[in-house]
């Protein structure tokens, strides 16, 4: 894979796919742990509180990066099926990224860095919703290039 492929262009093989959804997290990751940080540091709220705002900050960003650069283009007209099929998954991603930090909870008040759960929980998170999203995404493309057969 060539750093053009990777940055420019439509490729869209599994490979390149994966390396930009692991790139375009980072900007979400940042939108993701900054709200953390802020919200522990200047609130004090609870980890699971500050957690899962910053993990909604992070997957609008997630969302529109994939929609402009991860995955293939879904045809304009899907976009709320899109969009529907992004919420279903990321809502399951964010009961991965809940039950992650919840099992981490007392390790947190026992004295364990919050950055640390938060890593673990977007980290299965991730996984999820990159799988869900190219499942999604390709069934979305091959659906609409369906109908437009049938109805050509």
């Amino acid at each position: 894979m060539t750093l053009k492929k990777l940055f420019i262009g439509e490729h869209h093989g599994k490979r390149v796919q994966f390396s930009r959804a692991v790139i375009a997290s980072f900007p979400s990751a940042a939108a993701d742990y900054s709200l953390v940080a802020i919200l522990m540091e200047c609130t004090r709220i609870d980890i699971l509180a500050a957690g899962s705002i910053g993990m909604l900050a992070g997957l609008a960003v997630t969302f529109s990066l994939g929609r402009r650069w991860v995955f293939p283009k879904v045809p304009g007209r899907q976009f709320h099926r899109e969009l529907l099929f992004f919420a279903l998954g990321a809502a399951a991603g964010a009961l991965i990224h809940t039950g992650v930090l919840l099992a981490l909870k007392d390790a947190v008040a026992a004295g364990l860095h919050y950055a640390f759960a938060k890593i673990a929980a977007v980290s299965a998170m991730f996984v999820w919703n990159f799988v869900s999203r190219r499942l999604s995404t390709r069934y979305l493309i091959r659906a609409a290039a369906k109908r437009q057969r049938a109805g050509a």
